[in-house]
């Protein structure tokens, strides 16, 4: 069985890591050869399958996104009072996008200063971002490490608003994981997506984020600050998130999926695989 979180290929391409000549065409070769090894793949979206049987890999190919613990990922209100507070939280690299944030968040500084923007992560653009941070005189941004994993759910809650920005030559392959534990924690969040994305499509079949186009941080910031002084809107977003992930993303669900597919991959003595269970949940 392989687990495919990202398509290396299409990544590197996209991001112009590779170009289109020899060297691409051989890692796509040498994925699909690897691939078409397995008598399962599993992937995080529809759009990720769609690529990779577009490539010629012909082995069954199911879609089953990462999991999150509910019972550690729950919401948890701010205070009414509170100052608004939008977040970014993760890596710092090329295929974030994060120069779309930085545009972004000039906007909200002039059109909505009350607005506290906290950036949390660690990356190989961190120094670069702090440089322009000061440069630019982003006085509404506040810089943080990331939050250890037995505070993540605080972590999570301390934000109105998150922010899921992306490079649009890499978005088609790969979705980023903080968006199912962003969910879970009931918060809407805005990304940058071009519509088809496996984003763009999350959007609209859930309702729970917003998607602005990519490089337009005008819309991004327009998108933020609707959020921002909708407090139902959030809500009603927010529980839509949580609902969504329950039924298709909690670590029941994703494990027994897991389970069915193990059925017919993993002898057990007793000729079912869901013996396997308690070793999984531990």
């Amino acid at each position: 069985m392989a687990i495919v979180h990202d398509i290396q290929s299409g990544l590197a391409a996209g991001l112009g890591m590779l170009g289109s000549g020899r060297l691409l065409k051989s890692l796509q070769t040498l994925e699909r050869i690897a691939l078409n090894r397995a008598d399962h793949i599993i992937v995080l979206t529809d759009h990720m399958r769609d690529v990779l049987q577009r490539q010629g890999v012909t082995k069954p190919i199911e879609v089953i996104p990462i999991w999150v613990d509910l019972k550690q990922i729950y919401p948890m209100p701010r205070p009414a009072d509170a100052r608004p507070v939008v977040l970014y939280s993760g890596n710092l690299g090329r295929k974030q996008g994060w120069a779309q944030l930085i545009a972004m968040v000039e906007i909200l500084r002039d059109r909505q200063p009350d607005i506290e923007v906290v950036i949390r992560g660690s990356g190989s653009r961190i120094d670069a971002l702090h440089e322009e941070i000061k440069e630019k005189r982003l006085s509404n941004v506040t810089l943080e490490s990331l939050v250890p994993a037995e505070k993540l759910n605080e972590g999570l809650a301390a934000a109105d608003v998150h922010l899921v920005p992306q490079d649009p030559n890499g978005a088609e392959f790969a979705i980023p994981s903080k968006v199912y534990t962003i969910m879970a924690a009931g918060r809407p969040f805005v990304c940058t997506a071009v519509e088809g994305s496996p984003l763009w499509r999350l959007q609209e079949e859930t309702q729970s984020c917003a998607c602005a186009p990519p490089n337009d941080p005008g819309a991004f910031a327009d998108a933020v600050i609707r959020l921002v002084k909708d407090p139902q809107l959030r809500d009603a977003m927010g529980a839509k998130a949580r609902e969504y992930v329950a039924k298709t993303a909690s670590r029941e669900v994703v494990l027994d999926r897991y389970l069915d597919l193990l059925k017919g991959v993993v002898p057990t003595k007793k000729g079912d695989v869901r013996t396997l269970r308690p070793a999984l949940d531990q």
